[in-house]
């Protein structure tokens, strides 16, 4: 929307690199590395499986993970300088077999929550 706009034109502006959202947004500037995705076709494919068996309960909340198929990146990782598509795979393996928690806790107020699993480096050499 709006906003991936305004933030891949200042990147671009600012010859930095952006990581999009829901959907994969390589299409949408050259400043996007990769895509934060929902897969919504693997959430969508089982909701109607239980609607056409008959075992659809309205009204409940379905999460989707890894563990699930409902997060991912493209398949397409030449936009990277390091991060390889192997790289991803061990990680997300990780995920899927609870090696890797992420916390699921979104009630925190962010600008008081430390990085605890990224770090960024902000450099200007890329």
């Amino acid at each position: 929307g709006g906003a991936g706009a305004s933030v891949m034109t200042a990147a671009a502006q600012e010859s930095g690199k952006v990581i999009g959202v829901d959907i994969d947004q390589a299409d949408a500037s050259t400043t996007v590395i990769s895509s934060a995705l929902k897969e919504l076709t693997n959430s969508v494919y089982d909701i109607l499986t239980d609607i056409y068996a008959g075992d659809f309960e309205g009204g409940a909340t379905s999460n989707f993970d890894a563990t699930n198929d409902g997060i991912g990146l493209p398949d397409d990782f030449s936009r990277f300088d390091t991060f390889t598509e192997a790289l991803y795979d061990t990680i997300y393996a990780k995920l899927v077999d609870g090696t890797i928690e992420v916390d699921g806790d979104n009630t925190q107020d962010l600008t008081t929550v430390a990085a605890k699993y990224a770090k960024v480096v902000v450099s200007d050499e890329n």
